[in-house]
């Protein structure tokens, strides 16, 4: 696995005091994952930096552009996107004008960092003017595919649409995160999953906070629980799994292509807890009318009132 390069052209000239670069890979190849004709081209002057990344698909036609400026002072960056300087996917975005984000030692800062297509919009926007205010990443029917289609990759197709907001306060000693998200209609492969909602946080001192429902789609999933990581003692879970039921096709959909033609259930509640190193699962699930097929070995398997038992021995 790990990462291949091919064919890696860069040039270097310099004039008026300005530098200027441009660098083509033609290929960048992460396990399973591929970039294609990928582009760096811009300009050095002073502490002022000007910057393009283009990204083209297998037939050469540009996919993806971001155009950018980062002025530097003193171990503190700001950076600016052009107004016309992205593409995702093919499709031009909107950049909201005088769009500032800064970041360095004196702290973080967004203002109208605001990206926008069609009734989509990622904002990313700080409670006021002053560094390290709490900052907000807010999705509107944001398309995670948007994105995702920079990889190239026939195993990891997802998407879905997103709503909602991530905030983190309290940048300049022990951050704090608060998400709520929802994800509409996500998908995973060739499969939809449903609706995923997500809030999790960080608001107890050295606790993650996670409550996960999966909805629609006949599925009725839902996760909640902590993450405990003390300073200086091993990190343990305490969290409750509740399958009321989850479609076997949802399985199916994470199986990375292992599964096919799923049908049924699979219901019942787990209570997990321990270390990472030393995970305890306890309870049942049992499987209801279920159906799956082994792709590697074409092998249909029949399920229907099998349980499945877990305890502290396995």
């Amino acid at each position: 696995d790990g990462m291949r390069f091919e064919n890696i052209g860069v040039d270097i000239t310099t004039a008026d005091s300005t530098l200027y670069y441009s660098a083509l890979i033609e290929k960048i190849n992460v396990s399973n994952l591929e970039l294609s004709n990928t582009v760096f081209s811009g300009s050095a002057k002073e502490n002022n930096l000007d910057f393009g990344l283009w990204i083209k698909d297998n037939l050469d036609k540009e996919q993806y552009h971001l155009g950018a400026n980062m002025s530097v002072d003193e171990n503190n960056y700001m950076l600016s996107l052009n107004e016309d300087g992205l593409m995702l996917n093919y499709e031009n975005w909107q950049i909201a004008p005088e769009n500032r984000l800064s970041f360095g030692n004196n702290g973080i800062s967004a203002q109208n960092f605001r990206l926008s297509k069609d009734g989509q919009e990622l904002l990313l926007q700080s409670a006021d003017s002053t560094l390290n205010a709490p900052l907000d990443l807010t999705f509107t029917n944001f398309r995670i595919e948007t994105l995702t289609e920079i990889l190239k990759s026939e195993t990891l197709s997802l998407g879905g649409g997103i709503n909602g907001t991530a905030t983190v306060s309290r940048m300049e000693s022990s951050p704090v995160f608060i998400s709520d998200l929802n994800i509409e209609k996500f998908y995973f492969g060739a499969d939809t999953v449903g609706n995923v909602l997500i809030k999790v946080d960080n608001v107890r001192e050295n606790t993650f906070a996670a409550d996960v429902k999966i909805v629609e789609n006949g599925n009725d999933v839902h996760l909640l629980g902590d993450f405990i990581s003390p300073p200086n003692s091993p990190a343990t879970i305490n969290a409750t799994l509740s399958l009321n039921p989850m479609k076997m096709t949802t399985i199916q959909a994470f199986s990375m292509g292992y599964l096919e033609n799923s049908a049924g259930d699979l219901k019942g509640d787990l209570k997990i807890t321990g270390t990472l190193d030393q995970p305890r699962i306890n309870g049942d699930l049992t499987f209801d009318d279920a159906k799956i097929n082994i792709a590697m070995l074409n092998a249909d398997l029949m399920l229907n009132n099998q349980v499945i038992h877990f305890n502290e021995q396995g």
